[in-house]
């Protein structure tokens, strides 16, 4: 049967620095012909090129010209990105499921990132979003949280859910810890976009990630969890939609009842690293969100009263010294 259908194809936009080092990691698995594993390609897209590796073929990236990164300001070439999001999509067609990978905390992709999801929300293609947060300075946490208000914005914006994963660059979880997750959690999604698991088709999936239509939860910025072999889920508030991807056999029931789930039998033939995975659960939550958001606010709050309670250094210079035209003090 597996032969017979149309594999499912799953496109990442990896965006910016933090993008293009996940998508590096992903290439050994472009155009990987397994069963039970969708079709992966990978875009690039940046303000520099800087960042390009070795292993990322240049016909595959999109690199802004007239521009030379963002200098993690957000506001810096917000404008020349907007202004070429749709040539981006008209170069990489949007696929049966669109990954976004970027940074929140830098500067061209935490703005290329959120620009992308609001014209693919726009054209109504499944879209998930993977962004990874960082409270390294504080310009890098001020940048996750507009981030995540951003993707908020755009969900009522497009009248459409935002399903977003998100992991942060912290002392508990190193940067390659955050990358492997991500990297992880790309291959499992493309064994639940293959499009070759019994019980679950394209409509099941629209769903999952629409639930605004089909439970009582409204349009918002919510939480993507992946669990796979029966991981239990920690302090993700309520679960919305789940979409579930099993071997014969096994359950597909989870501890906490969903309002909309979906589920999915694998093929018996089905790629190993897919197979070792089951069961694997894909949750849609309310919780996770509102908790980072408190955090970064929480952290910003502190670092701004630190400020204001900063004694104001003064310079060496005093009132009778006196600078020649060059500015030297003789």
């Amino acid at each position: 049967m597996s032969g017979m259908i149309k594999k499912g194809v799953i496109r990442c936009y990896s965006c910016g620095g933090a993008g293009l080092n996940i998508g590096s990691l992903l290439e050994q698995y472009r155009g990987l012909k397994e069963i039970g594993f969708g079709e992966l390609d990978i875009a690039y897209i940046d303000t520099s090129l800087s960042n390009l590796r070795k292993e990322i073929d240049p016909a595959h990236c999109y690199i802004i010209d007239g521009l030379d990164g963002s200098g993690k300001v957000r506001s810096e070439n917000h404008e020349e990105i907007g202004d070429r999001v749709r040539a981006v999509l008209q170069q990489f067609k949007p696929a049966d499921l669109n990954i976004i990978i970027s940074s929140a905390g830098g500067g061209s992709g935490s703005v290329i990132g959120p620009l992308l999801t609001r014209e693919l929300l726009m054209s109504e293609v499944p879209t998930i979003i993977m962004a990874i947060g960082s409270v390294d300075t504080r310009l890098d946490c001020e940048n996750s949280l507009k981030t995540i208000k951003s993707y908020e914005s755009i969900a009522k914006m497009c009248k459409a859910p935002v399903v977003m994963l998100y992991v942060q660059n912290s002392n508990t979880t190193t940067r390659e810890e955050a990358d492997q997750l991500l990297v992880s959690s790309v291959l499992s999604l493309c064994a639940l976009y293959s499009r070759e698991n019994r019980e679950m088709d394209s409509r099941d999936l629209f769903n999952w990630l629409r639930f605004d239509k089909v439970t009582t939860y409204p349009v918002q910025l919510a939480s993507l969890t992946v669990l796979c072999n029966q991981d239990t889920p920690k302090d993700i508030g309520n679960v919305i939609s789940v979409a579930t991807l099993v071997k014969e056999g096994m359950s597909t029931t989870m501890q906490s009842m969903p309002e909309y789930q979906c589920s999915g039998f694998l093929p018996s033939d089905a790629y190993n690293k897919v197979l070792e995975k089951t069961p694997m659960h894909f949750v849609v939550s309310d919780g996770i969100v509102p908790e980072i958001g408190k955090h970064l606010q929480h952290i910003l709050t502190e670092l701004q009263h630190a400020q204001d309670a900063r004694l104001k250094v003064t310079g060496v210079l005093t009132a009778n010294d006196k600078a020649v035209g060059s500015g030297l003090i003789l």
